[in-house]
């Protein structure tokens, strides 16, 4: 039997490492990658059941990366975002994410 698939998307090394050993513990099969650009080219080799993606990366937000999946895929996407703007979130749903997390800070 095939593990869920997860891919992590976060430019910020400890959030990655937690969620990683929580989501290995819980017997899931995890995929990181620390931007937009590498989680885009990851989602091209691999197929995964979930992407958590951060909001808030530099060079590509997730808002972008977001919507640039949503044009070939419809995997479940849960956005983790420090921001608490009704707006952040109303653009993360605009974009298809699924659901928007906050993160605690």
């Amino acid at each position: 039997m095939n593990k869920f698939h997860i891919l992590i998307v976060d430019d910020e090394w400890n959030m990655r490492n937690l969620l990683r050993i929580h989501l290995t513990k819980a017997g899931f099969q995890v995929s990181e990658a620390k931007n937009g650009q590498e989680a885009l080219e990851l989602l091209e080799q691999q197929n995964v059941d979930l992407i958590i993606l951060d909001l808030m990366m530099p060079d590509m937000d997730g808002l972008d990366v977001c919507a640039k999946i949503r044009q070939t895929k419809q995997t479940p996407i849960l956005m983790l975002t420090a921001r608490t703007d009704t707006k952040d979130k109303v653009d993360g749903l605009n974009v298809r994410s699924g659901r928007l997390l906050n993160q605690a800070v």
